[in-house]
């Protein structure tokens, strides 16, 4: 058959759509009556320098390709259209726009009240992204530290879509972008919700590095002056708080590979050695040394001993 071509521009004539609502100017529409693909079509077109924006729709495909080189025929009264978009990212880097995607739409769909739509807080994330491109490769980088250290976890995409520890470190890396940036009411806003969706409630002042894992996330708490750095392990119920009776930077520091037990306590300018840990339910006042394990309320170095067998009298 014959392929049919017209091209028209900001609005489409088709009387199956809304006449009252015109496309934006800047997107050029391509209509076929029937094509092979209209991914294939808009592939040639960008190879031709087709400007951005640019859409082919079709009536019917009957050469359509799916996952793993299947093919489907697609009658009539489907909607089939391909978008050119000419991002302003290297190649190496356009695979993680999906990924970007998914995240955004994720915190802006759990984080949105009546007073900002899901549309407002992905724009912002996105605004700190582009201000930060590293922040993309800390988000992988805490993904692929849930997926490491929880056995729970049997995909990827489970912590983006479900897990609330790894949701709120998200969410938390826009507020601490806005802080310090001097957007304090907004920043406010993500660590308020963050708290009341997630159950975990960290200042966006804080200070937390990448490949972080907060596991199951409820009541977590982190202070305003507190550092986390890279690869700590955070269980449920954990506080990184002040004693009330300092001023100014009166957070703990916790180390690289530091593990922290469910519902420890750590209060106080205390430091938390690289690869300590925590035993759970614990109360930690003071320094703890690198590598060394405590346990106690208040907590102390944990001791192992040795069993030894005596031997008996012949």
């Amino acid at each position: 058959m014959a392929e049919s071509w017209s091209m028209n521009f900001g609005k489409i004539t088709d009387p199956k759509f809304r006449a009252d609502k015109p496309l934006p100017g800047f997107i050029n529409i391509i209509r076929k009556e029937i094509t092979g693909s209209t991914n294939e079509d808009i592939a040639l077109l960008a190879k031709q320098n087709a400007e951005a924006w640019t859409v082919v729709h079709a009536l019917e495909q009957n050469s359509g390709r799916g996952r793993y080189g299947k093919t489907w025929d697609s009658q009539r009264g489907n909607l089939f259209m391909s978008l050119l978009l000419r991002p302003a990212v290297g190649s190496r880097r356009l695979g993680e726009l999906s990924f970007l995607s998914a995240v955004a739409s994720q915190l802006a769909n759990d984080l949105s009240n009546s007073s900002i739509q899901p549309l407002m807080i992905r724009n912002v994330i996105r605004e700190s992204l582009e201000a930060n491109p590293d922040m993309l490769s800390d988000i992988s980088f805490d993904l692929t530290a849930v997926k490491d250290r929880d056995p729970a976890c049997k995909y990827y995409s489970t912590p983006l879509l479900f897990y609330k520890g790894f949701k709120a470190l998200q969410s938390h890396k826009v507020s601490n972008w806005l802080w310090f940036h001097e957007r304090h009411s907004l920043a406010l806003f993500f660590q308020s919700r963050t708290s009341e969706v997630y159950g975990v409630d960290i200042h966006p002042a804080a200070s937390i590095g990448r490949g972080v894992m907060i596991d199951h996330g409820t009541s977590v708490v982190i202070g305003e002056t507190a550092v986390v750095e890279d690869d700590v392990s955070i269980f449920q119920g954990v506080t990184l708080g002040g004693t009330g009776k300092e001023v100014g930077d009166s957070h703990p520091k916790v180390r690289k590979g530091v593990l922290l037990s469910s519902s420890s306590t750590i209060l106080g300018n205390v430091e938390i050695g690289e690869y300590a840990k925590v035993a759970a339910g614990s109360v930690v006042l003071a320094n703890v040394a690198p590598g060394k394990t405590v346990a106690g309320v208040p907590a102390v170095e944990a001791v192992s001993y040795t069993h030894l067998t005596l031997p008996t009298k012949a």
